[in-house]
């Protein structure tokens, strides 16, 4: 019988949860609860398994619920206002606009990257 804990897909993961931000917290919350006992949500059949590699599999194949949306939604605004306040701050540098605020609900513009 193959170990399952072998053959864990970041890919596949990557693909249910995109920030891994999010990702390393929740495997850092399941492996912990696992180490306290908290049973395996998917069969163990090695000896003293490794509680990161049990949580990263269990989010695999879909064992966990792992609720992100809201939390994706204010990373993303977050960042989108740590941009405008970074175009904002380069202009000024630049003598482009000098008192201009930037506004909040405005899309950034994007920076040239040579």
């Amino acid at each position: 019988m193959t170990n399952p804990l072998s053959s864990i897909s970041m890919t596949e993961i990557e693909k249910l949860i995109p920030n891994r931000f999010l990702l390393s917290v929740a495997v850092a919350k399941r492996a912990r609860q696992l180490k306290e006992g908290y049973r395996p949500l998917i069969e163990i059949t090695e000896e003293n398994p490794n509680p990161i590699l049990i949580a990263l599999k269990e989010i695999e194949l879909g064992k966990l619920d792992i609720a992100h949306d809201a939390i994706h939604d204010a990373d993303n605004e977050l960042l989108q206002r740590m941009e405008l306040d970074l175009n904002h701050e380069v202009e000024q540098l630049e003598g482009g606009v000098a008192d201009k605020k930037p506004d909040a609900k405005a899309k950034p513009k994007r920076r040239k990257t040579t």
